[in-house]
């Protein structure tokens, strides 16, 4: 809706502008009313802040679930040439812009436990 009314406010002649609060435009064109604009009002960090808020949100929560996809397909290697799963899930993170430090810790949490897991043992008992 925001686009038609900003596309039709670019084109017009005898418009006419009332504000109807702080963060909205009221538009009537030759007294009938043609729509609502809403604005930033007093701060434009407010309206963008609300927007970022979302998008990040929605970041997080992808970046959450492909770090725990490489955390799984890691477990049967840490090595993408040599775990096909691994590769297919990095690619993945590359096309969502997944930075790399996440992708390294989603990797090095899996390598530290197996990497535990493998310790080899030696006992020797005298009796």
């Amino acid at each position: 809706m925001y686009d038609v009314i900003k596309f039709h406010i670019n084109n017009l002649e005898n418009g006419i502008w009332w504000t109807c609060g702080n963060s909205c435009r009221c538009i009537y064109i030759e007294g009938a009313f043609f729509g609502v604009i809403f604005m930033s009002g007093h701060s434009k960090w407010a309206t963008t802040k609300r927007q970022k808020a979302v998008v990040d949100a929605k970041r997080g929560a992808l970046f959450t679930k492909i770090g725990n996809q490489i955390a799984i397909a890691a477990r049967a290697g840490t090595d993408p040439a040599m775990n096909p799963s691994l590769a297919m899930v990095l690619e993945k993170a590359r096309l969502a812009n997944m930075p790399k430090a996440n992708i390294e810790r989603a990797i090095a949490r899996v390598a530290h436990k197996s990497a535990a897991a493998l310790i080899d043992e030696v006992y020797e008992a005298y009796g």
